[in-house]
């Protein structure tokens, strides 16, 4: 259903209390300042559509109240008077749907909206053809889309939508399930509350914190999460970064490091790159086709089947003493396989062109498999870690 053309055909045209204008000049631009306020519907949905950069903020208040700065390159004042009365600002209202609209013409003409709103609308949606784009303190849901713009948003409570063509992204405070997707630049986010899906064709993604599920994806740039519950991250060729993850986490890198510290459960693997494993538990499946394998396993928690196989590269392996495991070691690489093994109960043999080593430690347990064809497995003992003192 179009409630555009519904709004348009059955729809109350507000007007808008208007301060007076006056147009002044700031460098090669004429400018006109303009201000008013709306009654809005209490809990209702609000629709902005234009083309410039828009700021809008969420307040204890029972209307929307506008400011508008209108900029336009002109050779005299007047011609900048009559560019400025092209712009046009109206209002249409069905139920409880507000939908403003701001034309700006296209000739040598720019727009910044600011907007206070009441914090209790249901729904918030902001479009705009090209410009930056900021949001904060809603209670209800915020779809925020530019075809080309930074965007910024802080403490949504509701689901968010976001899109940029081609700008920087930055995610503060939200509270509900977050969709967003950038054209070509980063995307930060700071303490996300739901699941989270953020997509970039060509920046980075930095996640402070999320308490639940991130599923993010990088056309070629670094993913770096400092702390998540569970985490799916890919790239086409970047480096994957994930500090500390309470549950599993699922990692794919083109070209480039897969770095998981604090995991329960993985899955990763790198095109051309190393992995590096740090206090992880669960099971483990890790795969490189050129570079090397190191995993630290973690003392006192479960472990589960696992295999780690590195095709050109080392695998070096740190076994907490204290860990029931069945370790079996292949290395493939011909004369020149070797492995390298701290236990007594695990040493290596040679087997055709390669080598292998099995062995159970602390009576035997989940599977550990490591498999290699052209570097050396060490099967290593965890150092104690030394206590701190306070």
């Amino acid at each position: 259903m179009n409630y555009r053309r519904l709004w348009l055909a059955a729809g109350v045209l507000a007007v808008w209390a208007q301060d007076p204008a006056a147009v002044t000049r700031e460098g090669r631009y004429w400018v006109e300042a303009a201000g008013g306020s709306a009654p809005a519907v209490k809990g209702g949905r609000l629709r902005l559509s234009t083309r410039g950069e828009v700021s809008l903020r969420g307040e204890d208040r029972a209307d929307i109240a506008y400011a508008l700065k209108k900029r336009v390159k002109a050779g005299t004042e007047a011609a900048a008077r009559e560019l400025l009365r092209q712009f046009r600002m109206h209002t249409v209202r069905q139920g409880d749907a507000t939908e403003i609209t701001l034309r700006v013409p296209r000739s040598s003409a720019e727009a910044e909206l600011r907007l206070r709103v009441p914090r209790s609308l249901r729904e918030v949606e902001l479009i705009s053809q090209a410009g930056n784009l900021e949001a904060e303190n809603l209670a209800g849901a915020l779809r925020a889309e530019t075809g080309g713009g930074r965007i910024r948003v802080a403490r949504v409570q509701g689901a968010l939508t976001v899109s940029s063509g081609g700008g920087a992204i930055q995610l503060r405070e939200i509270s509900g399930a977050v969709r967003c997707i950038s054209g070509g630049g980063p995307i930060t986010a700071f303490q996300l509350e739901a699941d989270a899906e953020l997509t970039t064709a060509g920046g980075e993604i930095l996640v402070r914190q999320a308490a639940r599920d991130l599923r993010l994806a990088a056309g070629g740039g670094n993913i770096r999460v400092e702390r998540a519950r569970a985490v799916t991250a890919t790239t086409a060729g970047g480096l994957i970064d994930v500090l500390e993850a309470m549950g599993p986490v699922v990692a794919e890198t083109g070209a480039g490091t897969v770095k998981v510290r604090a995991a329960s459960g993985l899955r990763v693997s790198s095109g051309a790159g190393a992995i590096q494993l740090e206090d992880v538990s669960g099971a483990l499946q890790a795969s490189t086709d050129l570079g090397n394998i190191t995993a630290m396993l973690a003392a006192g928690k479960p472990f589960e089947d696992s295999q780690l196989n590195a095709r050109a590269g080392d695998i070096t392996v740190f076994i907490p003493s204290n860990l029931a495991v069945t370790v079996e070691a292949i290395n493939s690489g011909g004369g020149w396989a070797r492995i390298v093994s701290d236990f007594p109960q695990i040493q290596p043999r040679r087997q055709g062109r390669g080598s292998e080593a099995r062995g159970a430690l602390n009576g035997g347990g989940p599977r550990l498999r490591l498999v290699a064809s052209g570097g050396t497995i060490y099967l290593r003992k965890s150092e104690e870690k030394p206590v701190r003192s306070r």
